[in-house]
């Protein structure tokens, strides 16, 4: 097998929903959007996918990634480490934090048991082990970047799907709609990682809504999702 197939192998890997991090017990806001009415139907999930998308994972986590694994392959995980940090203060709620780490501790677990490396942080990001790991596989970022839009987009397409009454048809258009946009916020969001200064970063964005829903979501009775 080609080096090349091996990296697509491996981004498909790390990409896929049956990556064991526990990420079909999160909703990010998704499962909250739907109590309070905001979600109803593949018309409104389209346009609440494509906003988080733009607005959020595309300021803030995407150029995380890039910025991360730019660190990895220059030996310096004091950047990781530093990048860390600001992940986790820019998660606005509890539990949009503890979606974060603990899937980033379930990819560092994984990663130590394929010896890829040991765990360098207590407190990882899902966000930059994602990183790490794509910087061992020498997968090219830009497509680290796409293969984790993916992901995110597929799993709120799942969410959506199992929680309205709505077809896998329409989960499908869904993802016809979103992965057009991958492309156009991944590279937005290599321009923004290439503005930063080390240690001085400034990118992300705050969403109020989205923020006072998570915070709400805890207070959902029979809640399915733990964010």
């Amino acid at each position: 097998m080609s080096s090349e197939v091996t990296k697509l192998a491996n981004l498909i890997r790390l990409s896929s929903q049956a990556l064991p991090v526990g990420g079909y017990a999160y909703s990010s806001c998704m499962e909250s959007a739907i109590y309070n009415g905001i979600v109803k139907d593949h018309m409104t999930a389209f346009q609440w996918i494509s906003d988080l998308f733009n607005y959020g994972l595309s300021a803030l986590d995407l150029p995380a990634l890039f910025l991360s694994s730019d660190a990895w392959n220059e030996n310096e995980p004091n950047v990781i480490n530093s990048l860390n940090e600001y992940l986790q203060a820019n998660r606005e709620t509890e539990e949009i934090l503890l979606e974060d780490l603990e899937m980033g501790k379930s990819l560092a677990r994984i990663l130590q048991q394929l010896d890829v490396g040991s765990p360098l942080f207590r407190e990882p990001s899902f966000v930059t082990e994602f990183a790490i790991a794509g910087a061992y596989w020498q997968i090219p970022v830009t497509e680290l970047a796409i293969g984790f839009s993916f992901n995110w987009i597929e799993n709120q397409v799942l969410v959506v799907t199992k929680s309205l009454p709505m077809g896998q048809s329409k989960g499908q258009w869904l993802l016809e709609k979103m992965i057009p946009q991958i492309s156009e916020c991944v590279d937005r969001s290599k321009r923004i990682a290439q503005k930063q200064q080390k240690f001085e970063w400034e990118f992300g964005r705050s969403l109020p809504g989205v923020a006072i829903l998570s915070a709400q979501h805890e207070g959902i009775e029979g809640r399915l999702y733990r964010s």
